[in-house]
């Protein structure tokens, strides 16, 4: 379904979201080289350019916003959503009613923009961050994106601060060129 990525790409770069547009074509490229073994279509590499370049035109007037409906061509309205990585939850999150609370507003406030929830293996911290996220998710319009840190280390050759930045720009689709610092 490249022309939906194409759709999306063309919506995010209209909206003014230009990183979340170029994103969406690295995550185009990936998914049609691991599951086809092809490359995208002419057509949407040069809607990447054009988007790279920013020569997309942006929306007047009032902005669509998560949860609005828009109508790309007769016939095909989408929803927009806050875009996001976060895994599915199979199971509902119970508890720790307190903890989630105080998570969502440190986030809220403004004040702290990266929050370390600390504890002994098993109690759940990963649970209760992507609870956190799941719940903020309408409030973070341009995206939320989980990135787990688990077996993140340092090696002879590389610094913790270098592979927490590799396991971010992972995370977020973006490729380093070979030899160059993260």
């Amino acid at each position: 379904h490249e022309e939906t990525h194409r759709q999306l790409m063309h919506l995010l770069a209209a909206d003014s979201q230009r990183s979340a547009a170029l994103a969406q074509y690295e995550t185009c490229r990936r998914l049609l080289d691991e599951e086809l073994g092809v490359q995208p279509s002419g057509e949407t590499t040069a809607l990447y350019q054009e988007i790279f370049n920013d020569k997309v035109t942006r929306w007047q007037g009032d902005k669509a916003s998560p949860g609005h409906l828009v109508t790309l061509s007769p016939g095909h309205p989408v929803t927009l959503s806050p875009a996001h990585n976060l895994p599915t939850q199979f199971t509902p999150f119970i508890g720790r009613s307190q903890e989630l609370e105080t998570v969502t507003k440190l986030l809220q406030d403004g004040r702290s923009r990266l929050i370390t929830i600390l504890g002994e293996g098993g109690v759940g911290k990963t649970r209760l961050a992507l609870a956190a996220a799941e719940q903020l998710l309408p409030h973070f319009p341009h995206g939320t994106w989980f990135v787990p840190l688990a077996g993140v280390e340092s090696t002879p050759t590389t610094d913790v601060e270098d592979s927490v930045a590799s396991a971010i720009a992972a995370a977020l689709g973006l490729n380093f060129a070979p030899g160059e610092p993260p």
